[in-house]
């Protein structure tokens, strides 16, 4: 009884809280990442470090959840393309570090008026 209400409580929150979007286009040191296509790109294995902290206190680090998006560059182009992450893991050290599953999101179109 108790898995499954603590299982309605993680899918509710994760229901009625906003996604954010993590922007992984701009890699520096403590902000990084690498991955690998599964299935032609709709999914990642990912690895990688950041989103930094703020004045390096965990209590303001912003922690990457499923169902935030990531938004990453194509290699050698301008283009970009948005993930949403599945599942992650965060690494003991360094605590930065994380290990993902993400999947291809398109983003919505814009409506032209």
């Amino acid at each position: 009884m108790l898995g499954l209400v603590m299982k309605w409580i993680g899918e509710g929150r994760l229901e009625t809280k906003a996604a954010r979007t993590f922007d992984y286009t701009k890699r520096f040191w403590g902000h990084d990442l690498s991955f690998t296509p599964i299935d032609g790109g709709m999914k990642l294995r990912a690895n990688g470090w950041g989103p930094s902290p703020a004045g390096g206190d965990d209590l303001k680090r912003e922690w990457m959840e499923p169902g935030d998006f990531l938004i990453l560059a194509h290699p050698g182009g301008q283009e970009t393309a948005r993930y949403r992450i599945d599942k992650i893991e965060y690494s003991f050290n360094p605590r930065d570090q994380w290990f993902a599953e993400l999947s291809f999101a398109p983003r919505p179109k814009e409506r032209s008026e």
